[in-house]
Formats: structure tokens, C-alpha cells, sequence
């Protein structure tokens, strides 16, 4: 490496965005285009003096002398990308983000908040784009490449920065110049994007965002009937007041939900809470110092809706909440506003058609099935008297629109009467609100009797179905395979069913809300509700049974699969569950045969839900346990063992051991392969309840078991637990023993995770036992390893053991950076430290706390809690495993 800038420099950071699904459709030719990559931007570092700091997979960090060397490398760079061939038509694009500052050098490294500043901006931006600090765009301003200018985009506020930052974009001729907002706090980043023009809706914008302005207004709520367009208003107006929060938008979909508790969840998962902060007390604690908008979409199917918003608006002061509901909360301080239907027009001139929000939005939406279609003359009326019928309801005119592509508007307007003939007399629905019905029924009557029966059977999904998915559910043997997709088809054409891709470019489909109600109603009036459900719940029970991470889940990437699968099929777990933990089942179906279903589904789920929210994956396992129907499954021991285990993570101990008692004695009559783990998590808790001799019987006992059933995972797994309490009464040799036989057992089994975990076990028992130099070089070892597989798990706890590591190895200063870079990481997620993590705590503090001063250490801690958790780590390596230490 050149010898290293110092003073004042300039740090550039740059990746591909969206590697993970460029490398997903390129397969192998992904080696080609990230050596091409690599080489153009080496090529512009070079010629600009740039020393390259650092490659991880496809990031570069590099430091320059002078900002406008960086400057003139990320434009070199650019254009160079810009100018290559990809494998397979594919595009590489790469964000870059420059800051100029004061970093200091601390070995081979640089050290200091601008380093992170500078990450920071290039997280914060888009592939294609270069975005730059105010310091470096000071000091460029004048003396840019030929051609490039400076774009000023405003102030914002980057993650884990207290200040706000004033960035700019590079402009580069022949270059993309318009990019989303940055994904930085205190931007829309969050809001859903549309595709739409929001039409006919000035007057509303304008009220809305002098509303929202309002520093004495913290609730407004937007109602109307189904269809009014009450989501996309909200998004829009959202997105125009969004600067006006320092802390951002929040936008929470709600509309799969009934239970009003998982509005915290929701919201937490768009804040990035960790699992134990979404729910209350805990999630107002996260939430309260924020100033930001919370978009609450779809509210009216939640009972408690309403005592939820006012909990969450009485536990905080900064934060403004927007809601859509079909009724208004009725809550003190909350500003209702009507969304009203878009405004008809008055005669049925050309003119006055013209002039109608109604009428411009059904033609937006014919022309965009049909690109010929044009209001005229001739038709003026006739389109006029469509949006009449359709009360101006956007949902409906969008419905009707659609069917332009086959039928002219004399002829939609014939067919349209009949349709709101047959189904407009439902005197007990709003007027509206029949309108909408009567729309969506009249698409639904142009279908066959096979895309009816199709329709509503997509009614059951919560979350939008693959093809996989509706295969199973469908019940017509005529509708399978390739005429399958046609009948989806042609739902997607009739603009009744949407379509996007998953990440490996496969086809999802799922109904807005209003449409999918509508397909539920009528799937129960066919007396076809009962079976489909019970597919629904069955597939996804198989579905389930894929994420099942005792079996399959060994590796970084079937971790990441795993848990995309999850995120994505959330909604039609909690609908089957829902189903399935419901008191007397649906009609002709087994309440008992419901449960098990349920059951079956959470023991292959709950490992993964424990991780993202507890409280909710506790709430699905006390519903379905708590059902008295089923008899004792294996199934049930298995969730009997997750529910002890959460209940364990929760404190709240006796209720866990009963749990995984109950949990034992049924798996082990059983006789079911996952009594090991069951045990091991009766061993947990009897010894964190005090009773040694009864813990270590019991994981001993699943030892034995995991050893007759030779399953690898299980006896992996168990052994590194048990060789922790001989750790805990000092049995050192015994220790080394079982968790040499652990590390074994995990490579047999291909398990990285667990034979990592094992050996920094180990490498504690070596320490304890005087050795610390042999310590130092396994526990080095392992931490590359953890570091280069990006896994994320275990971390904090690594680096605390690590910091007593460092200082008995002779580099103490590097403790207190350490254990306080692992404390900052315990506290952004919320996660309570092990019980077993206090002797090495005890032990670092003992050995490094004696050769520094109190300022010192105070110091040098601070700096760690500044670090990520993987900057620490990186950092205490390669200064005590320096080649001449």
C-alpha cells in the first residue's frame, strides 16, 4: 500500500447496488462483470493518486489528496461504467459518496466520525449516482471536470449522525441526472412508489398540507368509502411535507391486519427496531425521541384501532399521525377530512368533460391499455356518463377503464348498467360503496366460470400468491400448469389482480383489499370458503417446513433466502394461523385438525419469528396452544419447546420450564427426533432457574439422545451447550473435550455458524486455563472467518470475548474499544446480554483496566461505541495480529 495521506483528504466510497440480485440473474458471468468493474474503477483511483484502503466483495474505499482528485476519479469512473458491455444486457450500477476531512491514521487505517460520514453519504444514495459532502463541495466549486456541475440536494439526516448533512450531486454529462430521494432519515424513502399521476386532487393537497404543517395538529384522518382513493392521497401528501421531519415518514400498511398490537410491529419493522422494541412499553421508549409522520394505511378493520393511535399520540410529542379509514377514530384532537369522489362533470360537452378530475383519470387509464384511446366528441358523453355511474369513485373508473382495451365507450357504458343493475340495490351498504361493489362485480361477471373460480380462490391469500402457491389452492384440475398462468393472465388484464416479480423474477400475484373482500364474500357464498382455506393453510404449512433452519438453514446465503422467504410470506402465515387457531374452525372442518395444521406451520417458523418479533410469534403460539382440540402431536412438543424458549428470552422463567416439560414428556412418548432440542432447552432453563444437577441431566440426556438419533445438527448444537456448563463450574478439560467434538460434529454437518460458536468457546477455556497466546490466534482465526461469511449473528458477543482475549495477549487499549463498540451494537437492537458473557466482561475489565487512566479507557470506549460492530472488530485484528507483534 502507498504511504498514506494525512491532514486534510478526501474518502470515496463506492458499491454496486443491488449486488445480491445482480449475482442471483447472472450466476457465474457475475465473475466477469465484477472483474470488469473492478479494473475500471482501480484504473480511475489510479489516475487520480488514490490509495486504495479497502475491497470487500464489490466496495471500495479510497483516499485522495485533494477533493478534486476524487472528484475527477468518481467522473472518470462513472463514465467508464457507463461506457461497458455487461453479461446478459445486464447494468452494473455503483453509488459513490465523497467527504472531505480531518481523519486520523492509526496504522494502516484511518480512524474518525468523517470516515463514517463518508460511508454514511454513499449509503445514502442511488446506483449511477455520486453524492458529495458540503466540505468537499466547497472546496471543487470553480474547478469541477469539464462539463460537470454541482446539483444541491439539500439537507438531511444520515444514519447514526447527530448533525444534519448538507450534500450535493454530481452532475456528469451523458450520465443519468434524476434519482430517487436519498435513503437518508427525514425523507419519503419509505413511502410506496406509484406509478400514477395523482389526478384532480389539488384542493385536498393544498388542505392537507397546511394541516399537516400545523404544529398544533397530530392527527389527521382521511375517510371515505373503499376505492376513493384515500392510500394514494395520503402517500402523496406525505411525500410533500416529508422535509418537514427531521426523523422522516413512516408508512404502515395495515390492511392484512385485525389485531391493533401489531401496528408496533409494523412500524417497527419499517423504523429498523429490534424484535424486543416492537411492542409497548419498550417500542414508546424507541419511538418517543422521534419527529416524524406516521402513515397509517387502512385502519377500519382494527376494533381497537383507534384507543392504539391514541396510545401511541399520548406517549409521544413530535410525532404526527396520518390515517386512512373507512370511519374516523373519534379521538380528541384529531382532524377528520373527507376524501371525497373525484368531481363529475357538469354537462356532457367536451369542454366540461375535460375539465372533470374523473373523466382525466379514466382516460389516463384507457390510453394505458389502449394508447390510442382520446376523449372526442363523439365519445365525450358517453365516458362522461361512465364516471356518473361510478360515482367517481377512482378505484371503480380505474376497473372500468381498463375494459377499453376490448370495448369502446358506448359499449362499456351498456354493459355497465346492467352490471349496477344487477348488484345496486344493496340498501344496507353505503351508496358509494354499492357503487364500488357493483363495479367490481361487473368485472367480475365478464369473467368465465374458470377465472371466477380462480378469483376466488386468490380471495385467501393475505399477501399475494406465486404460482406455486395458487396451484396448490386451486381446486380446478383444468386450471393447473400453463393454462394456469393464462387464467391468471387474464384476472391481471381485467385489472382485478396485480403482478410483480420476487427477487429470482418469478410472477406474484395479489388483489387490492377492496377487490380481495369482495373475492372472500364470494368464495363463501360458492360454500367453498372451508376447503380453500384448508389448502391455503396446508401449503403453507409446506412453505413453512422450507424455512426450517434445523434441517436446511446452514449457511450466510440460505440464511438470506430463508429470511426473504419469510418477510414476503408473512401475511399468509398470520392467515392461515388466523385460521387455524380460531375456537370452533370453519364450517365441516375439524377445529382439532385446524389446530394441528396451525402447530405444524409454527414448529418449522417460530426459530425465525423469535428473531424478528417475540411478542408476536409468542401471541400465535399461546393461540394455537391454547386450543384444547388435536390431541398431542409431535408438533405440539415442538411448539411447547419454542414456546419455553421465548418465554425464556422473556424473563419469565417457571412458565418456561413448565413448558419444556410438557414439551419433553409428549416428544419423548413420541418418540419424535427433536427431543434433544427440547431437552436442551429444559436444561437451559432448569439451570438458569438454579438447579445445576437437574440442568445438566437434562442436556445430557440430550446429548444422548442426538447421539442414538446421529443427528448431526442436534449434537453439534447440544454439545457446545452443555460443554457450557462445565465452563461454569471450571471442568476445563471436560469443556475442551465437548466442544472439540462440537466443532467436528458442525463440519460434518456443514454448519459454519455452529463450529465458529464452538471455537470461541474454546478459545475462552485456553484463556482461562493460561494460554492466552494460543487464545489470540484461534479467536483471531475465527473472527476472520465470522467476518468474511457477513454473518451478523453473534457479533457483540464475540467482541466481548475477544476484549479479554486482547488485553491478557499484551493490547489492552483495545478492550475499551471493544466492549464498547459491543455495547452500542446490544443497545441499537435492543437485545438483553447473556448470562454468560459476564466473566469475560469481568475478565477484560481486570486485565486492561489497570494499565490505562480513567480518561484513557472513557476515551477509548467512546471511540468504540462510534464504530460498528464489524469496524471494531476489523480494526482490533489487524492491530494485534500485525505480522510483527
Amino acid at each position: 500500500m502507498a504511504e498514506l495521506p494525512s491532514g486534510t483528504v478526501s474518502m470515496l466510497f463506492s458499491d454496486v447496488e443491488q449486488s445480491t440480485r445482480l449475482l442471483t440473474r447472472l450466476g457465474r458471468a457475475y465473475e466477469q462483470a465484477l472483474d470488469s468493474y473492478r479494473l475500471a474503477q482501480r484504473a480511475a483511483w489510479a489516475g487520480f493518486g488514490g490509495v486504495e484502503m479497502g475491497t470487500e466483495g464489490d466496495s471500495f474505499f479510497v483516499v485522495f489528496s485533494t477533493a478534486e482528485d476524487a472528484v475527477g476519479a468518481a467522473v472518470q469512473a462513472q463514465v467508464a461504467l457507463g461506457g461497458l458491455e455487461w453479461p446478459n444486457d445486464e447494468q452494473v450500477r455503483v453509488r459513490m459518496g465523497i467527504h472531505t476531512g480531518t481523519p486520523r491514521v492509526h496504522g494502516l487505517d484511518y480512524v474518525g466520525l468523517d470516515v463514517h460520514r463518508a460511508a454514511r453519504i454513499a449509503a445514502a444514495a442511488h446506483g449511477g449516482q455520486v453524492v458529495v459532502s458540503d466540505a468537499t463541495a466547497k472546496l471543487v466549486a470553480g474547478r469541477l471536470p469539464a462539463g460537470v456541475s454541482l446539483r444541491d440536494l439539500g439537507t438531511h439526516r444520515l444514519k447514526d449522525l447527530d448533525a444534519l448533512e448538507h450534500v450535493y450531486q454530481l452532475v456528469i454529462p451523458g450520465l443519468p441526472v434524476d434519482f430517487p430521494p436519498l435513503k437518508s432519515l427525514g425523507t419519503s424513502a419509505s413511502l410506496p412508489v406509484t406509478t400514477t399521476p395523482l389526478l384532480g386532487r389539488h384542493t385536498e393537497m393544498t388542505d392537507l398540507v397546511s394541516l399537516l404543517a400545523d404544529p398544533q395538529v397530530r392527527l389527521v384522518t382521511l375517510t371515505g368509502p373503499g376505492g376513493s382513493g384515500k392510500t394514494r392521497l395520503s402517500i402523496a401528501a406525505a411525500r410533500q411535507v416529508a422535509e418537514q421531519f427531521p426523523d422522516g415518514v413512516c408508512f404502515a400498511s395495515l390492511a392484512a391486519f385485525t389485531n391493533p398490537g401489531l401496528i408496533w410491529s409494523t412500524i417497527g419493522d419499517v423504523l429498523g427496531l429490534p424484535s424486543d422494541r416492537r411492542a409497548p412499553p419498550a417500542f414508546f421508549e424507541s419511538v418517543a425521541p422521534l419527529s416524524a409522520l406516521f402513515v397509517l394505511d387502512n385502519l377500519e378493520q382494527m376494533d381497537g384501532a383507534a384507543a392504539a393511535v391514541d396510545q401511541l399520540l399520548h406517549a409521544t410529542t413530535e410525532i404526527v399521525v396520518l390515517a386512512t379509514s373507512r370511519r374516523p377514530l373519534n379521538l380528541a384532537g384529531e382532524h377528520q377530512y373527507a376524501v371525497l369522489p373525484l368531481a363529475l362533470p357538469t354537462e356532457d360537452t367536451p369542454e366540461a368533460a375535460e375539465a372533470s378530475a374523473a373523466v382525466r383519470l379514466f382516460v389516463d387509464r384507457a390510453r394505458a391499455v389502449r394508447p390510442s384511446f382520446a376523449l372526442t366528441p363523439s365519445n365525450a358523453a358517453d365516458v362522461s356518463e361512465i364516471c356518473r355511474h361510478l360515482d367517481g369513485l377512482p378505484l371503480a373508473i380505474e376497473l372500468a377503464a381498463a375494459r377499453t382495451n376490448v370495448l369502446g365507450p358506448r359499449a362499456l357504458l351498456l354493459r355497465l348498467e346492467q352490471a349496477l343493475d344487477l348488484r345496486g340495490s344493496d340498501v344496507d351498504r353505503p351508496a358509494r360503496h354499492t357503487s364500488l361493489r357493483a363495479t367490481i362485480d361487473w368485472s367480475y361477471r365478464l369473467l368465465n366460470a374458470q377465472q371466477r373460480l380462480l378469483f376466488r380462490h386468490l380471495g385467501v391469500f393475505a399477501s399475494g400468491a406465486d404460482l406455486e402457491a395458487l396451484a396448490a389452492v386451486h381446486a380446478d384440475e383444468a386450471g393447473r400448469g400453463t393454462q394456469l398462468i393464462d387464467l391468471v393472465a387474464d384476472l391481471v388484464d381485467a385489472s382485478l389482480v396485480t403482478v410483480t416479480e420476487d427477487d429470482d423474477g418469478e410472477p406474484r400475484f395479489a388483489m387490492l383489499e377492496t377487490v380481495r373482500s369482495f373475492a372472500v364474500e364470494e368464495l363463501a357464498q360458492a360454500g367453498e370458503l372451508a376447503d380453500v382455506r384448508r389448502r391455503h393453510a396446508a401449503h403453507y404449512v409446506q412453505v413453512a417446513e422450507r424455512l426450517e433452519a434445523r434441517r436446511v438453514l446452514t449457511t450466510p446465503a440460505q440464511v438470506q433466502r430463508g429470511g426473504r422467504l419469510f418477510d414476503v410470506e408473512r401475511n399468509n402465515f398470520r392467515e392461515a394461523l388466523t385460521w387455524a387457531s380460531a375456537p370452533g374452525g370453519d364450517a365441516g372442518n375439524s377445529a382439532g385438525s385446524n389446530r394441528n395444521l396451525g402447530l405444524a406451520l409454527l414448529s418449522s417458523v417460530a426459530w425465525i419469528w423469535k428473531h424478528v418479533d417475540l411478542d408476536e410469534i409468542r401471541h400465535w403460539l399461546e393461540a394455537c396452544l391454547k386450543n384444547p382440540h388435536g390431541g398431542q402431536t409431535a408438533a405440539l412438543g415442538r411448539c411447547l419447546a419454542d414456546y419455553a424458549e421465548t418465554l425464556e428470552l422473556q424473563g419469565e422463567l417457571l412458565d418456561g420450564r413448565d413448558a419444556a416439560r410438557r414439551s419433553v414428556e409428549i416428544l419423548r412418548r413420541l418418540g419424535d427426533s427433536e427431543l434433544p432440542n427440547a431437552l436442551a432447552a429444559l436444561g437451559d432453563l432448569e439451570g438458569a432457574l438454579g438447579d445445576r444437577i437437574a440442568g445438566r441431566r437434562a442436556m445430557e440426556d440430550s446429548v444422548l439422545r442426538a447421539r442414538e438419533l446421529a443427528d448431526s445438527f442436534f449434537l453439534g448444537d447440544v454439545l457446545a451447550r452443555l460443554a457450557l456448563l462445565d465452563i461454569d463450574e471450571e471442568n476445563w478439560e471436560h469443556a475442551l473435550e465437548l466442544l472439540h467434538e462440537a466443532v467436528g460434529v458442525s463440519r460434518s454437518y456443514g454448519s459454519d455458524y455452529m463450529a465458529i460458536r464452538a471455537n470461541h468457546n474454546i478459545a475462552f477455556v485456553l484463556r482461562k486455563t493460561g494460554r492466552a497466546k494460543e487464545a489470540h490466534e484461534l479467536m483471531s482465526a475465527q473472527l476472520q472467518q465470522s467476518l468474511s461469511l457477513e454473518s451478523t449473528l453473534n457479533l457483540a458477543l464475540f467482541a466481548e470475548d475477544y476484549s479479554a482475549v486482547v488485553a491478557e495477549a499484551g493490547f489492552p487499549r483495545w478492550t475499551p474499544v471493544l466492549l464498547g463498540a459491543a455495547d452500542a451494537e446490544l443497545e441499537q437492537r435492543g437485545v438483553a446480554r447473556d448470562r454468560w458473557q459476564e466473566a469475560p466482561i469481568a475478565d477484560a475489565h481486570a486485565a486492561a483496566r489497570p494499565t490505562m487512566t480513567p480518561t484513557e479507557w472513557t476515551d477509548a470506549y467512546q471511540r468504540g461505541h462510534s464504530m460498528t460492530i464489524r469496524e471494531a472488530l476489523e480494526s482490533a485484528i489487524a492491530a494485534t495480529t500485525a505480522p510483527d507483534d
